[in-house]
Formats: structure tokens, sequence, C-alpha cells
């Protein structure tokens, strides 16, 4: 059974969407950081898209209102330093000191990198 939508005990589903509020998210962004935490120390490769997903629940975790740049940011796919160093050749901690050059964003203590930035970047080496 659904709740309604004035009830906050739990999520909505409505039709192929669920809809979370206050603590259903904080508990989905903590369930999927462990997640990709625990397969990182399994040396396992992180899907982009629950790194997205980390940090589309990150953003709805703020309390400001989100600019349409970062709505836009959400529907990017966001690659770890490791995944940077896999597709570039580099370290992870040369990737973690590039970050921010390749319009990256800290979230939850780590680097997101843009793979569109990540793209043009390898591109640019090529010409």
């Amino acid at each position: 059974m659904n709740p309604v939508a004035g009830d906050r005990r739990g999520p909505v589903v409505v039709g192929g969407v669920v809809v979370l509020h206050g603590d259903d998210i904080r508990h989905m962004l903590l369930a999927v950081r462990h997640i990709i935490g625990r397969r990182r120390r399994e040396h396992l490769p992180v899907p982009p898209e629950w790194s997205a997903l980390e940090v589309a629940l990150a953003q709805a975790m703020s309390a400001g209102p989100q600019s349409d740049a970062a709505a836009q940011s959400v529907n990017e796919t966001w690659l770890s330093t490791r995944e940077v160093a896999d597709r570039t050749g580099w370290t992870e901690r040369y990737a973690r000191r590039r970050a921010s050059q390749l319009d990256g964003r800290r979230e939850g203590g780590r680097w997101l990198i843009p793979e569109s930035a990540v793209t043009e970047h390898l591109e640019g080496q090529r010409e």
C-alpha cells in the first residue's frame, strides 16, 4: 500500500517513479555510498550510473534551490578519479590533482569529474 502524498512515513510510488522525502533521501544516499565504497575497496568498477545517482541524491539533500546548471549536471555522466585514471593513463593521484581543472566537484569527500570534460581533454591531446 502506497502512502498518500502528505504522509512522510516512506517513499511514494507513482507509476514507475519512486518519490523520496527527507530521511528517505538520506537513507538512500547512505546506502548508495556504502555500496560504492565497498566496490572500491574490492577494486571493482563503479558504474557511472551509480555515481550519477549519488550526485543526484546529494543535491536533493542540499537545503538551497538548484540552479539550471545543477539540474543539467545530474544528467551528466560523472567519473571517479579511478575511472579518469583508467581512461587517461594517469595515476589516481594525478587525476585528483587535475580534477578542478576538469570542472570536477567534491561530493562526499571524493572528486567527481564530468565525462565530457575528460573526453574534451583527450581530444585536445590528440590534436
